[in-house]
């Protein structure tokens, strides 16, 4: 087994200088993250409540961990990365954010 098989993801990879195309929107519904996370944090919106207001994630479904993990670093452009990988991420900052904010 390589270094590789065996790094886990992690948020800081989000910010790492790449080569990687980075996924800036819903394409589906033409919805950039920018726009997605403003409406998030000042309605106070659940992915789910998200998608039913502008239709990201509803349709291929390809951006949803995407969003996920835009939801939950504050990041709007993500490098193209895989879905096992971006919602390892996404745990991450759920339990950071849980840390941060206990109760």
């Amino acid at each position: 087994m390589g270094p590789a098989a065996s790094t886990k993801p992690t948020i800081a990879d989000l910010d790492r200088p790449t080569r990687r195309v980075r996924v800036e929107r819903c394409v589906c519904f033409d919805q950039p993250f920018e726009k997605l996370l403003k409406l998030a944090r000042e309605e106070g919106l659940t992915l789910e409540q998200l998608s039913e207001r502008t239709g990201c994630c509803t349709g291929c479904g390809m951006c949803k961990p995407y969003v996920r993990v835009v939801l939950t670093t504050g990041r709007t452009s993500i490098p193209l990365m895989n879905g096992r990988d971006l919602n390892a991420i996404a745990q991450q900052a759920e339990a950071q954010a849980r840390a941060d904010n206990p109760g």
